[in-house]
């Protein structure tokens, strides 16, 4: 697997999402929940047109297949995911470089590992991360 440029940007930002993602995921649940504009009633009569005629139901099965959420969504579970099997040092970096906003240089020394190793781990966990959230598979970069 190539680590492109738009995958490692892609990767990035949603884990710079992390700290806000309980917000983010809220957030969008009710934007989801108080939109109307999606299914206005055309009820002037005759069948349903095959859609679900209940708005509950209506609001659950948006729920369950908005990409931006589930994208949100999956992005807090292979974060979790992540961060339990990686060592101490690599959660620490990862905390720093994308939760806290240090400097490569700062965590590197924090660490008492070279910034080349810290861009070698970093870009195993970017592969790790991209790889879990299918990142590859959406451009077809599977080798």
């Amino acid at each position: 697997m190539i680590l492109t440029t738009e995958i490692r940007n892609k990767a990035k930002y949603l884990v710079s999402l992390y700290p806000n993602l309980p917000y983010l995921i809220y957030t969008r649940r009710m934007e989801l929940l108080s939109s109307n504009n999606d299914h206005p009633d055309e009820n002037i009569g005759g069948g349903s047109g095959g859609r679900v005629g209940q708005p509950t139901e209506q609001k659950a099965i948006l729920l369950i297949t908005d990409p931006h959420l589930r994208e949100l969504e999956r992005t807090g579970e292979v974060l979790e995911g992540l961060m339990g099997v990686y060592s101490l040092e690599r959660q620490r970096l990862i905390e720093s470089l994308y939760m806290r906003q240090e400097t490569k240089g700062k965590v590197a020394k924090d660490l008492g590992i070279s910034v080349r190793t810290l861009e070698r781990w970093n870009k195993e966990f970017l592969t790790d991360f991209a790889e879990r959230m299918g990142l590859f598979e959406e451009r077809g970069e599977w080798e």
